[in-house]
């Protein structure tokens, strides 16, 4: 109790430099703690190998395949033969 009335004794200017430090004294411990944890958290990626945790290699190889089909530019399809080119296409 003895701190807070001493702090209430000084000068309003003195009292606002107390505050602004510990505040800039709080906000870099948040920084540097910040920091460190983004640090773990890169090195922790990298051991993990992502690369290899995707397996993009395989998800290549399952794609299926499928044939385009083909619509002549020529001619002018109705709706009907180009729902017929779509539902071949689809089975």
């Amino acid at each position: 109790m003895e701190f807070i009335n001493n702090l209430r004794k000084k000068p309003e200017k003195d009292r606002k430099r107390i505050l602004w430090s510990i505040l800039i004294i709080i906000g870099l411990i948040l920084l540097i703690l910040w920091i460190y944890n983004s640090f773990k958290a890169i090195n922790k990626l990298k051991e993990e190998n992502l690369m290899r945790g995707l397996d993009i290699a395989t998800l290549e190889e399952d794609m299926p395949e499928f044939d385009m089909p083909e619509i002549p530019e020529d001619e002018q399809l109705t709706e009907e033969e180009l729902e017929e080119i779509l539902k071949n296409a689809t089975q």
